[in-house]
């Protein structure tokens, strides 16, 4: 018990002394509490004081950590959390208040007590400012202070209980809407998916064009440096850029010859009606999709329809799937024309024949076309070798992957 008594010194910057049967008292509750230990976190810069407060605490199966300096006990505080922070305030210097702005600023919510020294007694509500648990004004008394630790304790026990328990619950809420939104997305493919069916079955030889044009206006999109939302969405509404074909008569759409003037505008207005079936969603998909549907023959020298539109007032995710339209469009047989491999079309898109021009391009979009010509190479032939990689909701990631296409941010 001498050896306890060593810091039980009679100083106003510590406690009042101990007789023996306070030490009695003291050594006779040092197995009150079993089990898990109890994190204390304590600070002072007198040394005396701090060894006597972790000698006290131990006693009582309290698990302390002790510093006499501020900067080392800013890291280690941030390392773990702490049942109680105790700080040992001498005189309230700037270092001192630094160290209880740095609790406060980085929302360390463990109970604060503050331990003053009855000589900075002025200095007490300069203290609230840091919202400590409680504060304590020196010569204590030790019942009164096991007591105030206990009580900081018991607070901390119930914050992190009642964290528990919200986080508990925001976990299950989250898992339920997880599921909600799962479901929801679910019954949006399928719908999706079903419009495409519509158009697959009125043409048959565009269902595949239909899928790699999504994979293909992703890709730019990705490389022309949109967001991953961005690039999802237009990977979904590029596939619908036709949709508005399928109420165009099949004399017209499978005529062999060239189409007269009367039947080339019944063709153009299947951009107006795709935006018309598409119009008024809420869903950032099919409001892509209509614009899309509207202008994806629109060209960037002002030549093409329905309305004329001229560089940069056409949407940049139509001027994207007008790209990706032109090639695969070029390289698909028809029954109106034949099929070409993929450097005749570079060629016809790099100079243009009667009826593509490289002028009818966004310049951007069309670097960035150049630079990727070999992934749309790739996408196309796989489409054929392994038609079933080429889901209309298949992931460009796992794509990209499986043919080997770089990422611009790889």
């Amino acid at each position: 018990m001498s050896k306890l008594s060593i810091n039980f010194y009679n100083n106003t910057n510590n406690i009042n002394i101990f007789n023996f049967s306070n030490i009695f008292y003291i050594v006779s509750k040092c197995n009150m509490w079993t089990g898990v230990q109890n994190k204390i976190f304590i600070v002072d810069k007198n040394n005396d004081f701090l060894n006597f407060l972790e000698h006290l605490l131990n006693c009582y199966a309290f698990d302390v950590i002790g510093f006499n300096e501020f900067e080392n006990a800013k890291e280690a505080l941030l390392k773990e959390e702490y049942n109680v922070v105790i700080v040992g305030i001498n005189n309230l210097n700037s270092e001192e208040q630094n160290f209880l702005q740095f609790i406060k600023n980085n929302g360390i919510d463990s109970p604060l007590l503050l331990i003053l020294s009855s000589k900075n007694f002025d200095n007490l509500l300069k203290l609230f400012q840091f919202h400590p648990y409680d504060i304590i004004v020196k010569p204590i008394e030790e019942k009164v202070f096991i007591k105030k630790v206990s009580d900081a304790y018991e607070k901390y026990r119930k914050i992190r209980s009642s964290k528990y328990l919200i986080n508990k619950q925001l976990r299950e809420h989250k898992e339920k809407i997880r599921l909600s939104i799962e479901t929801i997305f679910d019954a949006y493919e399928e719908i999706f998916y079903r419009l495409l069916v519509i158009a697959e079955y009125k043409d048959n030889l565009t269902a595949n064009h239909l899928k790699r044009v999504g994979y293909y206006s992703s890709l730019l999109a990705m490389h022309l440096g949109f967001n991953e939302r961005i690039q999802d969405i237009i990977f979904y509404a590029s596939q619908l850029h036709d949709i508005g074909k399928i109420i165009i008569p099949d004399s017209i759409l499978f005529k062999k010859g060239r189409l007269n003037s009367k039947e080339r505008k019944i063709i153009e207005a299947h951009t107006v009606i795709g935006a018309k079936i598409l119009e008024n969603s809420t869903s950032p998909i099919l409001k892509m999709a209509e614009d899309i549907a509207l202008n994806h023959h629109e060209r960037w020298d002002g030549t093409g329809y329905p309305r004329g539109l001229k560089g940069e007032d056409i949407p940049i995710v139509a001027r994207i799937v007008i790209i990706a339209d032109v090639y695969d469009s070029l390289r698909g047989g028809r029954p109106y024309k034949k099929s070409l491999t993929h450097k005749e079309t570079c060629e016809i898109i790099r100079w243009g024949d009667e009826r593509t021009k490289p002028q009818h391009f966004d310049p951007e979009v069309l670097k960035t076309f150049f630079k990727l010509e070999k992934s749309f190479e790739k996408i196309y032939i796989e489409s054929f070798r392994n038609p079933n990689k080429f889901k209309p909701t298949k992931n460009l990631v796992l794509l990209m992957k499986e043919l080997s296409i770089k990422s611009p941010f790889s």
